[in-house]
């Protein structure tokens, strides 16, 4: 390939890119990619002004966008810096990262090395590995720049098939008057450059004196080993060693440039003499994947060269999707199965429910549901399991046949998980619940609390030791709104006597210090802390409720549905238990409108307990979904005079 690369932008009327490549060839496979091929437009009569950049026709005075002027700098130009693909590569990441960063156009992608697995002598193998590598670059519509790493060039064999296909170890080039400086970091007798490369890499500094920036591009962080002593999550460094990079640095002196490096598969960033020396993440190569706090991510660094110098901009590869990463047919699919009930719901005489799905995409849809019954499950599902391949635009129908033989008022109704995927277009793991119609079922199995009268009311100090809890019944049946297990268990008691109706509370906790408790004033957002509510209406058919909560230190708040200028007489007193706070509560029949109840008497009621570590909501009863759902609250009976 040519060393002399041109390439016309729209935006320029004649541009001459020159890659000056010093004594060396380029690192693009001629084998594997096309060279550039320069069409210069010289010749070719200009019969047409160019079009003005930026018009408009706002003619007020004050304009719909800033002042500022567009980020359009000729100078201006962007490239991306990628690094390990391998040492532990996972599969996928890398090839996944081509067609993404494709996506954002850079100017050309380099690398710092490790791309293929290597550390063997078996020349056949060493070349399919590239061929694969290579293959993995097909998406890209810019160059690529390879850089080896020790996975590349470890050993002769290993060398010897690298410059069969590059060249060149190391090479330099100018793009736009900045210099890149790629050296090959396994060229010593042990990390760092010969003598050779050494010398070469410092005439190559010093022929290049008057670039506007330097890039020094390496695979291991040589300027790390110079030093000696350093410890990170994956390497070691014993003693200083001679890497040749100190040479580099005293030809570059004073002038402007960046280092970058891989090796290590955790991205830090070191500054040496005033300059950033950056050590890149992986880009596929074996990781923890801890996240940023770790440097533990995979990546590539993005880099805009401007008349101030580099800005870099980390893109997380998570963070790069193409315009299809979620459409209308993926909202379709992710609901799972849609299933509608068969006849009637009866879960003892057991019932039907079928379910279809069609496959919106252009591949296959291979379609597997499995439902998740434990042993012991009081639930039966035939079949447990179907396996289907779903041809494109295709529909297909699945039914199966529930019984249950167990005796609870809230079941745990079993889950499917549904695995889908269509090829590149759709993977996804969906779990749903069984086509319980919960609204109507929940409607007919509203329970009856049975309040007992007391003749002598508790102490409200959170302390649970009053004779009536003792004597009351115990309500524990809380479940997550859409019936679910709750994670931590809850408590209740009730009473009443002529003047108040008394509630008690233990809600058992594996991280009391870490409750959340943020409201501080009545009224106050209690509900999103650590905290209970109660929901009271005087009678069923009656539209009007009334709404009590507090929180784990005693901060009330109260409403007459969403009214919350009410207010009431309504007192709580809290404590701790070793595992469990706890709350005692008085609410003045009074201050409800109601009367002293009887026998005759029926009001609806709902308990709720939030924990504000995950947000978790816990009902009795459960409501299948938020608390004012007032049709599917429980009710209260009371205890003759």
């Amino acid at each position: 390939m040519s060393t002399e690369m041109r390439l016309g932008l729209a935006s320029l009327p004649v541009i001459f890119l020159i890659f000056g490549f010093t004594g060396c060839q380029s690192p693009v496979n001629e084998k594997e990619r096309a060279p550039l091929v320069m069409e210069t437009p010289l010749d070719k009569p200009v019969t047409s002004t160019p079009k003005a950049i930026f018009t408009h026709e706002v003619d007020t005075v004050k304009k719909p966008w800033t002042n500022l002027d567009f980020h359009n700098d000729p100078e201006h130009f962007q490239f991306v810096i990628v690094s390990d693909r391998t040492g532990g590569h996972r599969p996928g990441v890398f090839p996944s990262a081509m067609k993404k960063l494709n996506l954002l156009r850079p100017e050309f992608i380099i690398t710092v090395g490790d791309m293929i697995e290597g550390y063997h002598e078996d020349e056949k193998r060493l070349h399919e590995e590239w061929v694969e590598f290579n293959g993995f670059l097909e998406p890209l519509e810019m160059p690529f720049f390879y850089l080896p790493g020790n996975h590349d060039n470890i050993n002769d064999a290993m060398k010897k098939v690298y410059t069969e296909l590059f060249g060149r170890m190391y090479y330099a080039f100018v793009y736009r008057d900045v210099l890149f400086l790629c050296l090959d970091t396994q060229d010593g007798a042990s990390t760092g450059m010969g003598e050779a490369q050494t010398a070469w890499a410092v005439e190559t500094v010093k022929k290049h004196a008057d670039v506007r920036w330097t890039f020094v591009m390496m695979h291991q962080p040589m300027w790390v080993y110079e030093e000696g002593n350093m410890i990170s999550a994956r390497k070691t460094i014993g003693d200083a060693q001679v890497t040749g990079y100190g040479a580099v640095q005293q030809a570059l002196g004073d002038r402007p440039y960046t280092a970058f490096a891989g090796h290590w598969h955790q991205y830090i960033k070191f500054v040496r003499n005033d300059r950033d020396h950056i050590v890149l993440g992986p880009t596929g190569g074996s990781s923890q994947l801890r996240g940023t706090e770790y440097g533990e991510f995979d990546h590539g660094v993005w880099v805009t060269m401007t008349p101030d110098g580099p800005v870099l901009a980390n893109l997380l590869l998570e963070g790069i999707q193409n315009k299809n990463v979620h459409t209308e047919k993926h909202l379709k699919l992710r609901k799972g199965l849609d299933f509608e009930l068969v006849g009637m719901l009866d879960l003892k005489q057991g019932f039907k429910a079928r379910a279809g799905l069609e496959n919106l995409f252009s591949h296959v849809l291979d379609a597997k549901v499995v439902w998740n019954i434990d042993e012991g499950s009081p639930w039966r599902i035939e079949p447990s399991e179907i396996h289907h391949r779903i041809a494109s635009g295709q529909t297909q129908s699945f039914e199966f046949q529930f019984s249950y033989s167990g005796d609870a008022l809230y079941p745990v109704f079993p889950t499917c998980t549904s695995f889908l995927n269509a090829g590149s277009e759709f993977n996804a793991e969906i779990t749903a619940i069984a086509p319980i119609p919960l609204n109507a079922y929940l409607a007919g199995v509203r329970p009856t609390t049975h309040i007992g009268r007391t003749e002598v009311p508790p102490v409200l100090d959170g302390t649970l030791n009053d004779m009536v809890w003792q004597q009351s019944v115990t309500v524990s049946a809380f479940r997550e709104m859409h019936l679910a297990e709750p994670s931590v268990a809850t408590e209740a008691w009730l009473a009443y006597d002529d003047d108040n109706l008394y509630v008690a509370m233990r809600c058992h906790e594996t991280n009391l210090a870490g409750l959340v408790i943020l409201a501080d004033t009545r009224d106050g957002n209690v509900f999103l802390d650590d905290s209970i509510e109660m929901f009271l209406g005087l009678d069923a058919a009656d539209p009007k409720y009334y709404q009590f909560a507090a929180n784990s230190t005693g901060v009330v708040f109260d409403a007459q549905a969403f009214d919350n200028s009410f207010n009431s007489g309504f007192a709580v007193g809290t404590g701790r238990e070793a595992a469990a706070w706890t709350i005692e509560a008085s609410i003045p029949w009074k201050d409800i409108g109601a009367t002293v109840p009887d026998a005759e008497s029926r009001m609806t009621l709902q308990l709720v307990r939030t924990r504000g570590v995950g947000r978790e909501v816990l009902q009795y009863p459960p409501l299948n979904g938020g608390n004012h759902r007032r049709a599917l609250h429980g009710f209260m009976s009371f205890e003759e005079k």
